[in-house]
């Protein structure tokens, strides 16, 4: 593979030993394996803009309490005035805004509501494709106008808990979906609620994946600090979730990033 960085790219060939992946990727076979590293929720956050004759009070209030219905509504919406019903009273618009073509959280957002990006409406902005994943700076409404975009919502945890090396949130908000806040507490120590996150609607587990032939005993690619790094039963691993809660395991930085336990605790292969 070769990883790109600014205008050039670094052939990386036989460099990478593990990733992490928001999903299972690939095709059946066993060149690959898929470990449980954490469990990640979709949401959805908003930017409301200044007020000009609108009621930004009521504007908020009506969308940051939204339901998968809604969602799905303002997503297939053909015109502003569709997408904008939900505000219906305020004085507001809405603009749905939508990620990269590439991003795995715009599709899986798109799926837990019933659509694709061929069947997302003409009123979503689509900002051609390029807007970048968990970024609150993607968000300028102007007045009288609500943005609102999906995001994963361990991204916006780490990012607002002071985890991440940069937060991208100002003056953005994360709604609630059927009556479900994402997380409890105030920033800096916010906490994933389980409640959301472990629901099919909106929960999904992420993984790290690694050749399989680094963790396989016996194999001439075996590599023992890979296979410590992936073992879910050791407190260093970067996948454990076992009972310690002390400050030095991976576990304890998980939560700090906004992970909870993952659901789905199956390695998977693929290639």
């Amino acid at each position: 593979p070769a990883y790109g960085y600014g205008t050039g790219s670094v052939n990386v060939s036989g460099q990478v030993d593990l990733a992490r992946s928001s999903s299972v990727g690939g095709t059946a076979g066993t060149n690959l394996t898929y470990v449980p590293f954490g469990q990640d929720a979709i949401g959805y956050m908003f930017k409301v803009g200044s007020a000009s004759g609108g009621d930004a009070a009521a504007a908020t209030a009506a969308i940051q309490g939204l339901t998968k219905a809604q969602l799905t509504a303002i997503y297939s919406a053909n015109s502003s005035a569709a997408a904008s019903s939900v505000l219906s009273g305020t004085g507001y618009t809405l603009t749905p805004v939508g990620l990269q073509t590439s991003s795995g959280t715009w599709t899986t957002f798109l799926g837990k509501i019933g659509l694709s990006t061929t069947t997302i409406g003409s009123a979503v902005d689509t900002r051609s494709n390029t807007a970048p994943e968990n970024d609150g700076r993607v968000l300028t409404p102007g007045s009288n106008e609500i943005q609102i975009i999906p995001l994963s919502i361990a991204n916006y945890v780490g990012q607002v808990n002071g985890a991440a090396r940069i937060n991208t949130m100002s003056g953005v908000s994360v709604g609630s979906i059927d009556s479900v806040a994402p997380f409890t507490g105030t920033a800096p120590a916010l906490v994933p609620n389980t409640s959301y996150y472990n629901s099919a609607d909106w929960g999904r587990t992420v993984y790290i994946v690694v050749p399989t032939a680094k963790i396989t005993s016996g194999n001439s690619a075996y590599d023992q600090g890979v296979f410590d790094l992936t073992n879910t039963s050791s407190t260093t691993s970067l996948t454990y979730w076992g009972a310690s809660n002390s400050p030095a395991t991976t576990k304890a930085v998980k939560l700090k990033f906004g992970f909870a336990a993952p659901t789905n605790t199956a390695t998977t292969r693929n290639n």
